[in-house]
């Protein structure tokens, strides 16, 4: 079982992530997924008179002994690194391996600008994609390397005009990442 949530870009009606925090731990420790993906994970901000929430406490706290956390920093903008955040993938630790994590962010090479109109020097800073090579685990806790698979997980801009370009994007990446094979995208 495998789920998605974005946890730091919410309508601006829901509290804010240091006052959702437990109840959105308590919710995906009830839905007992075997692969958490968590898009936007930064430290919360100290706004309201409200304290800061590490995200890696929250992390951590919601990870505890079953699942091994695997993070990858991206940026939303280029000009303010507080803005950064990570995209993050908890892995049942009993029931599946994870060979390698990585993934493709504006710095890569494969990074390609998002054409706004026919202005190309616009760039969208804030497109990543976190990727994980796992192989199910057997009820001894061994590992099956029969087939591999993958889980991807993204962070990206898609204006309307512009969906075929960041559908070609996303589809190299995803080819090149998981070198032909099965994958799950959230």
């Amino acid at each position: 079982k495998v789920v998605w949530r974005n946890v730091g870009n919410v309508p601006a009606d829901l509290p804010r992530f240091i006052k959702r925090a437990d109840r959105l731990k308590k919710h995906l420790t009830d839905i007992n997924a075997d692969i958490i993906c968590l898009s936007e994970c930064r430290d919360s901000d100290a706004l309201d008179d409200l304290p800061a929430l590490p995200i890696n406490e929250f992390l951590s706290d919601l990870a505890g002994s079953r699942y091994e956390i695997y993070n990858q920093k991206g940026t939303a903008t280029p000009n303010d690194p507080k803005k950064g955040f990570y995209l993050s993938i908890l892995v049942d630790k009993t029931k599946l391996f994870v060979e390698k994590s990585f993934g493709v962010s504006i710095s890569d090479s494969l990074f390609y600008p998002l054409v706004v109109g026919s202005d190309v020097t616009k760039s969208c800073f804030n497109r990543s994609l976190h990727c994980i090579k796992l192989y199910p685990l057997t009820k001894d806790f061994k590992i099956c390397y029969k087939q591999p698979f993958y889980v991807v997980t993204t962070h990206l801009n898609i204006p309307k005009d512009n969906n075929f370009a960041e559908t070609v994007w996303i589809n190299k990446n995803i080819e090149r990442l998981t070198e032909g094979n099965p994958y799950v995208l959230l």
